[in-house]
């Protein structure tokens, strides 16, 4: 009987353990945030080195994380009506359009705390010209008042140490004055963090 006792005693033992185990790999989990998306301008008009758009990737979780994947979708379109091309201002795309994906499959640590500088994509010509022709349009007062928009759709896959998958997204629009990529609030359930 007390033998029965003690299985019993160690089995809900192993069972809080293992609980505890689970609670703390939630709490202090790795957590990949996504800072400072800039486009780096190039000079591929002149067959200098490309434009390339990079990031910081922070890991502001309590453990390390493993980078496996990244991948992103540049878009461009034209906009009518205004530069920004946001639907809440009642703003539809129209074609053209043009787009550049990316996948890559990696195997990069980032230690909890860590930022790091990556390279998201170099932009190919084409991409390239869009921008030229969005920094010649962003004048008020064309008369055909159509203006472009660059966006980019950007997710990062990683792992901590059990191997549990988790995903990180963007989505942000070029600010052709800074450079930069900034979130939009049009776009709000597309910025994510598991």
């Amino acid at each position: 009987m007390t033998l029965l006792a003690i299985a019993e005693q160690a089995k809900e033992a192993a069972h809080a353990t293992k609980v505890m185990r689970q609670n703390i790999v939630l709490q202090f989990r790795p957590r990949l945030v996504v800072r400072k998306v800039e486009l780096e301008y190039g000079s591929l008009e002149i067959g200098g080195h490309p434009a390339r758009i990079h990031y910081t990737v922070a890991n502001t979780g309590g453990i390390d994380a493993n980078i496996v994947r990244k991948s992103s979708f540049i878009g461009y379109a034209e906009v009518k009506d205004g530069f920004s091309g946001f639907p809440s201002k009642r703003i539809r795309l129209m074609p053209p359009s043009y787009s550049q994906p990316f996948d890559e499959t990696v195997s990069v640590p980032l230690k909890a705390g860590e930022g790091r500088k990556f390279r998201l994509v170099d932009l190919t010509d084409d991409m390239f010209k869009k921008i030229k022709l969005i920094q010649a349009r962003h004048t008020p007062h064309l008369a055909d008042n159509l203006f472009g928009v660059i966006s980019i759709c950007a997710e990062i896959q990683y792992s901590d140490d059990s191997g549990i998958l988790r995903r990180t997204g963007i989505r942000r629009v070029l600010d052709i004055d800074t450079w930069r990529f900034s979130p939009s609030a049009d776009y709000e359930e597309d910025e994510y963090t598991d």
